[in-house]
């Protein structure tokens, strides 16, 4: 059983050149190995269908766009976001000595390869045949998921400030210095397939 759940989501590190799997920034639409950090661009949405539970669709958590290819699947198709969902399988990894996932375009051998498992940033993602390569093996991890009716506080990334809940009209929303309080927490309830806020 593949290490991976529906609706969770993950960053994709390649078990041989090291880099995660990573959305350009430049164009929204490349694909590449790039050192692990916390963006949203290296941020996977793991989804089946309820209506079937073969294969997967990769969405980026950045872009609202689904991992997919250039063309039809063949040796050295580039790897990029498409618009529609694009199914893939997610099997458990075959090469020894590379604990993770191999991510192939469902229904055939393709696997997702990081181009000769090097560890240089920009590094293309490609397909290529699947082969006992540590560079077509991706080790999954769980981003921080946000659960139904649990309590949060939003900080901005770039200040630092806490979304808060003006104490002067109750009304406004601000940035403000973060504390532990009322003001700062939001709940997260689910409403079909969305979370909203309370």
């Amino acid at each position: 059983m593949a290490r991976v759940k529906n609706q969770h989501t993950y960053t994709l590190r390649n078990c041989k050149g090291g880099t995660a799997m990573h959305l350009s920034g430049d164009d929204n639409y490349s694909i590449s190995g790039f050192r692990p950090y916390d963006g949203s661009n290296q941020a996977w949405i793991f989804q089946q269908r309820d209506c079937d539970q073969n294969g997967w669709f990769i969405k980026s958590s950045r872009s609202g766009k689904y991992l997919g290819i250039e063309g039809n699947p063949k040796n050295g198709a580039l790897v990029v976001v498409v618009s529609k969902p694009f199914k893939w399988d997610v099997k458990d990894s075959n090469v020894n000595g590379a604990k993770g996932v191999r991510i192939l375009v469902y229904g055939t051998n393709f696997s997702l390869d990081l181009d000769y498992g090097k560890s240089a940033n920009h590094t293309k993602i490609i397909l290529w045949e699947s082969g006992n390569n540590a560079n077509q093996i991706w080790a999954p991890t769980e981003r921080v998921s946000i659960k139904d009716q649990h309590t949060y506080s939003l900080k901005n990334c770039r200040r630092g400030t806490a979304v808060d809940l003006s104490g002067n009209d109750s009304y406004s929303i601000i940035g403000f210095t973060p504390y532990d309080g009322p003001n700062q927490g939001v709940i997260y309830h689910s409403v079909a397939d969305r979370l909203c806020v309370d």
